[in-house]
């Protein structure tokens, strides 16, 4: 009975473990979509689709896709931030007022 109790408690503590160390990275796409779906969100999208402009009550993200090449733009109140994507590599500034 001890033996079956601490094996239980050990596979219990591994699942645990392995869950709350996962990764829990978003994709653009559920990004995007989290974005459009926030109440009083207004969404404008280009004819082509490669712009597409959300404004809510508190932000305005702007997302530019084209060439490979993606570039979001977060503008609050308090600060202002800039993604390029470009073959893999990733830059990012980040302007407060």
């Amino acid at each position: 009975m001890k033996k079956l109790f601490k094996t239980g408690i050990l596979l219990l503590s591994f699942g645990v473990l392995f869950t709350s160390c996962r990764d829990e990275e978003k994709t653009k796409e559920s990004e995007i979509e989290e974005l459009m779906n926030e109440p009083g969100a207004e969404v404008k999208v280009s004819d082509d689709g490669s712009k597409i402009k959300i404004e809510t009550d508190d932000k305005e993200v702007k997302i530019k896709i084209e060439d490979g090449e993606y570039k979001k733009k977060v503008d609050s109140d308090e600060v202002e931030i800039k993604v390029k994507e470009e073959d893999g590599e990733v830059k990012t500034k980040i302007d407060r007022d």
